[in-house]
């Protein structure tokens, strides 16, 4: 799958998530989106299962995500907090679909805009 948006610009179209609730897409834990900088993207998972607490989300797991989408066409993250968030962000981008097979995520991304920015569609 080729796609001409770098990770550049998906770091910029990511910010627009600034200061929204975003939940994670098979779990459906929330996430408010508090900063990103140029390094990373700062969260606060709710409780009870967050801690509340600031979390960073490094920018490189969000360019991992994004060019394995756009060199395989499709993406199934480990099970880890940080690639469950960033995979919900990604999945907002108008190109990009999910679906939850086994309680995991797996994102898919496609030559068309599916849908607008800041919401999610199921592959």
């Amino acid at each position: 799958m080729h796609s001409e948006k770098t990770i550049d610009g998906v770091w910029t179209e990511l910010k627009q998530l600034e200061g929204t609730d975003v939940e994670t897409l098979c779990q459906n834990s929330k996430n408010h989106i508090f900063k990103f900088n140029d390094k990373e993207m700062i969260r606060y998972a709710d409780p009870p299962r967050g801690r509340g607490a600031a979390t960073a989300v490094p920018r490189r797991t969000f360019k991992i995500i994004w060019e394995n989408l756009v060199k395989c066409g499709e993406f199934e993250p480990s099970i880890t907090p940080a690639y469950r968030i960033a995979c919900a962000c990604i999945a907002r981008l108008p190109e990009v679909e999910y679906s939850c097979k086994e309680n995991r995520v797996h994102l898919y991304i496609l030559p068309q805009r599916t849908h607008e920015f800041g919401t999610v569609r199921e592959h």
